[in-house]
Order: structure tokens, then C-alpha cells, then sequence
């Protein structure tokens, strides 16, 4: 299972040169969901940027 492929990613938002990683589709998908969160365990959490839009 590759996760990635279930991260939708959005150039340029929200502005030029910026890469927008947009994870609402990862729940959707019980196997990425998963996987994200086993990789989040291992690795303790560590992450660049996490943003939560609703």
C-alpha cells in the first residue's frame, strides 16, 4: 500500500511555488489510513506541516 497515491496535491495553492498536500481523501481509503498511521507511529509524529481545513 502506498498512501501517496491517495494524497491529492495541488500546485501553486496558496500561492505560486507552494506544494498543497490535501489528506481529506485518506480516511476514504481504510488501507492508506492505515498506513499513514502506522508510518506516523514509527516515526513519532514527526512532520513538516499539518493544516486542517474545514
Amino acid at each position: 500500500m502506498n498512501p501517496t497515491e491517495h494524497i491529492r496535491t495541488i500546485a501553486d495553492f496558496p500561492k505560486p511555488g507552494i506544494q498543497f498536500y490535501d489528506i481529506s481523501t485518506l480516511p476514504v481509503h481504510s488501507g492508506a489510513w492505515q498506513a499513514i498511521t502506522e508510518i506516523s507511529h514509527r516515526t513519532k509524529n514527526q512532520v513538516e506541516v499539518i493544516s486542517v481545513l474545514r
